[in-house]
């Protein structure tokens, strides 16, 4: 329909006020292999869109190498890493 999203991530807050690790934090959320594990906490719909509430984000696996490549802090411990 000739139609693009303007945007993909909506209310995405940290509890950081590091202007380099809020960065570090954005830079690992758009890396493809993070972006790939959204279907693992997010509704599917047509054509491979996926919406993710806020509350399922705080479950998104992110891989272990970009959480020590980036010096990031893990606030929640599963059988994966996430950083909310």
């Amino acid at each position: 329909v000739g139609v693009l999203p303007l945007h993909c991530l909506h209310c995405v807050y940290t509890n950081s006020k590091d202007k380099q690790e809020i960065n570090n934090l954005w830079t690992v959320l758009n890396h493809p292999e993070t972006l790939e594990n959204l279907k693992y906490v997010s509704k599917s719909y047509g054509s491979g869109a996926l919406k993710a509430e806020p509350q399922s984000l705080k479950d998104l696996p992110v891989p272990e190498k970009f959480v020590k490549k980036y010096n990031l802090t893990i606030r929640k411990k599963l059988i994966y890493n996430t950083l909310f």
